[in-house]
């Protein structure tokens, strides 16, 4: 039927469907923003492979320089994303937990991280290895320092270390977790853990298949452990295109079944009423007046289907995303007028198709008939 308890029916599933309709497009941009965002370093075309012996790493180091499509290797103790420590540092009174990353030459380079201020380590400076340290915006601002270069820092309670550079934020571990303070610290070859090989982003596979072909000659029976450094932002995507898929998916469904729910309540409607559409185009009025009347009903469910769908998306889309990201595109205006419009002019047109042919129908035979 046509009760209050079918309109109130149809006003939530409407709703539904533009909330599934809101959240598909906020997921979609925010894999936009995601994936353009300035991560404050280069993992595209990086490989790390980390090595339990210092003599197997310089083997393997050897072995592999030669290769044409390898543009940079440098070696480490810590690597992006796999290995480091979270210590506290003391600035004078002021202690903080940070993410302290130990490096080798050239190491800052093939990261492509970006220098500020001051200056980075020296090639096998000793004073650099002992007490010099790279600080990211993020410790700058932690610790309220309006001069960092030159700054004492604590470690462990007895290592004096000294400030020398300061490097844009680096997002380490993704977008998951909140920005934390960052360290580099200098540590000389004999330290190194981890080889951070560099190559273009076209070579990347052949180049991963070559240093497997390679590790299992020197190491045939250890398993390869080569790891794409673009891997957070790969599992960031994915995350984005599932749930992007999900609500792709239900808002697809929910909005097909909300628009044969309301052609198939039109089209009651309309067989109720056409006895008054024959009567009133008798006494002259015209096609776009009977559309209007006929969907007046139907504009007012679909506008406070609007409001309310948009409402609760917005109240859903931000904590929905907070529960997974602690950095994320922010729903705007255009995020709702966009999914508004694109619901209102399926629903819209639905309507019409129905009305409009009622309205066009004789009414002479239509009075005759009813």
């Amino acid at each position: 039927g046509t009760s209050k308890i079918t309109s109130v029916l149809l006003t939530l599933q409407f709703s539904i469907s533009l909330i599934a309709v809101i959240l598909g497009v906020v997921f979609y941009q925010n894999a936009v923003y995601q994936e353009e965002m300035d991560y404050g370093f280069d993992k595209s075309g990086s490989i790390s492979i980390s090595f339990a012996e210092l003599d197997e790493l310089r083997a393997f180091e050897t072995r592999i320089a030669s290769n044409a499509d390898i543009l940079q290797i440098a070696g480490s103790e810590h690597q992006v994303g796999r290995s480091y420590r979270n210590d506290p540092v003391k600035n004078g009174a002021e202690e903080y937990d940070v993410d302290i990353i130990h490096i080798g030459d050239n190491f800052f380079e093939t990261m492509d991280f970006k220098l500020l201020e001051g200056r980075k380590f020296s090639k096998d400076s000793q004073n650099d290895m002992n007490e010099a340290v790279i600080v990211s915006e993020e410790m700058v601002k932690v610790f309220g320092w309006d001069e960092p270069i030159g700054q004492k820092l604590v470690w462990m309670d007895t290592v004096s270390l000294y400030v020398v550079g300061v490097m844009q934020d680096a997002f380490l571990n993704g977008l998951w977790d909140p920005l934390d303070p960052i360290m580099l610290r200098y540590v000389p070859e004999e330290d190194y853990r981890f080889l951070t090989i560099k190559t273009s982003s076209d070579n990347l596979i052949e180049v991963d298949e070559y240093l497997e072909d390679t590790w299992k000659e020197l190491h045939p029976d250890k398993m390869y452990n080569g790891t794409f450094m673009d891997r957070s932002m790969s599992e960031a995507a994915l995350v984005n295109t599932n749930i992007l898929k999900m609500f792709g998916f239900l808002g697809a469904v929910a909005t097909f079944m909300s628009n044969i729910d309301l052609f198939r309540i039109v089209s009651l409607t309309v067989l109720k009423r056409m006895k008054e559409v024959g009567v009133r185009k008798v006494f002259g009025s015209s096609i776009s007046h009977l559309m209007v009347i006929l969907n007046k009903n139907f504009l007012i469910i679909l506008i406070i289907a609007s409001v309310l769908g948009s409402i609760l998306s917005y109240l859903m889309a931000t904590p929905f995303m907070e529960l997974i990201w602690a950095y994320h595109v922010e729903p705007g205006v255009f995020t709702f007028l966009m999914a508004v419009g694109g619901l209102l002019i399926l629903a819209l047109g639905t309507i019409s198709i129905k009305v409009y042919r009622a309205a066009m129908t004789n009414p002479t035979q239509t009075i005759r008939t009813e």
